[in-house]
């Protein structure tokens, strides 16, 4: 994989700040390089677990969602622990200060 050289707090720049400059931990592993474990600034464009996903796939170049507009199999969401799966506004569920989000490619093999 080729680094990007995208910070996390980029992601701030298209949106403006909400009123409470919240920030959400966001940890993610094996799906681009240089993005890890960050705070990342809450922002109107990335007020939704959905535009999180578009914002970090649009910036990296990756594409997160299937042809239904789920996110693909092999993509692993959690917010605050829960798989968003479970979540009952799905895609939809609103971040709030201090949320933690992970996301995370599931290895997937084949013989």
């Amino acid at each position: 994989m080729v680094s990007t050289g995208l910070s996390l707090q980029d992601l701030a720049s298209n949106g403006a700040d909400l009123p409470t400059a919240a920030t959400i931990h966001l940890t993610s592993s094996m799906l681009v390089p240089d993005l890890h474990s960050e705070d990342v600034p809450l922002t109107e464009a990335i007020a939704t677990i959905g535009a999180l996903l578009s914002e970090i796939g649009r910036r990296a170049g990756v594409n997160l969602f299937d042809a239904e507009g789920e996110t693909i199999d092999f993509l692993d969401v959690r917010l605050n622990e829960m798989n968003i799966a479970y979540l009952p506004a799905g895609l939809e569920t609103r971040l709030n200060p201090n949320d933690r989000v992970l996301i995370r490619l599931v290895p997937i093999g084949g013989g």
